[in-house]
């Protein structure tokens, strides 16, 4: 147990100084590698075990990447994807997200304060209705629906997402079928073949991508998994979408 623990923090130093070859060492990074020396002399017989971690954590990043490259234009250059804020942003963020997610419900709202304060940043929401799928109803899901309202209609758009959202439980065909009454969209409500197909192909990037749960963030290809409130998301998007 105490060699897994000393390996773990070991991997976890080593991913924080993950760009170590494509730049020059910080000072930080140079701390994290002095340490890393000190304790693999003193105790040699995490060597191995770091060694086959690491390779394995690099083999999974390549594949990360190599992946992203696949399904960049499917994320990125997609219509049917829909998206808020300034549309010619120079940044974009993706959000694996999901109206049946509580914390989803929570993260739409800080991106939605975030594009109000940089109009240089633009979310793009790809819709992952894990919950859905996996409770194997029949009736058509809610990310099918504001999908049909984003093409058909797509000023009614905000509304209906923001109503989805606010739903506190599981959505079905009663709780979906209010949602459209109040905005008047009920005749969106209809199976649409492509649109089912486009949220199969979320679904099947997001576990290309090794994602398992929502939501999830990509912010200039990395991966920011699970919820953020608006207080801590502000300071890393002003690190990585500096103005």
């Amino acid at each position: 147990m105490k060699i897994m623990i000393r390996t773990s923090a070991l991997i976890f130093l080593l991913s924080q100084s993950s760009s170590l070859l494509a730049s020059p060492l910080s000072s930080t990074q140079q701390t994290q590698l002095r340490e890393i020396e000190v304790i693999l002399k003193s105790e040699p017989q995490l060597i191995e075990q770091l060694h086959q971690s690491l390779t394995n954590y690099v083999s999974s990043q390549n594949q990360f990447e190599n992946n992203l490259a696949q399904h960049r234009d499917w994320l990125f250059n997609n219509p049917i994807h829909p998206f808020y804020g300034n549309p010619d942003a120079k940044h974009v963020i993706i959000n694996f997200t999901d109206h049946n997610c509580p914390y989803c419900k929570k993260l739409e709202s800080a991106l939605e304060q975030l594009v109000k304060e940089r109009s240089d940043i633009k979310v793009i929401n790809v819709y992952v209705p894990i919950k859905h799928m996996m409770s194997q109803q029949q009736s058509i899901s809610a990310a099918q629906y504001a999908l049909n309202v984003w093409q058909q209609s797509p000023n009614d758009y905000a509304k209906v997402d923001k109503l989805l959202f606010a739903n506190r439980s599981m959505h079905n065909s009663e709780s979906i079928n209010k949602v459209a009454k109040a905005t008047n969209t009920q005749s969106l409500l209809v199976e649409d073949k492509a649109l089912k197909q486009a949220v199969e192909k979320n679904y099947q990037v997001f576990q290309d991508l090794g994602l398992r749960g929502t939501p999830a963030m990509l912010i200039n290809d990395q991966v920011l998994a699970g919820y953020m409130p608006y207080e801590q998301l502000k300071p890393v998007l002003a690190k990585e979408f500096p103005q």
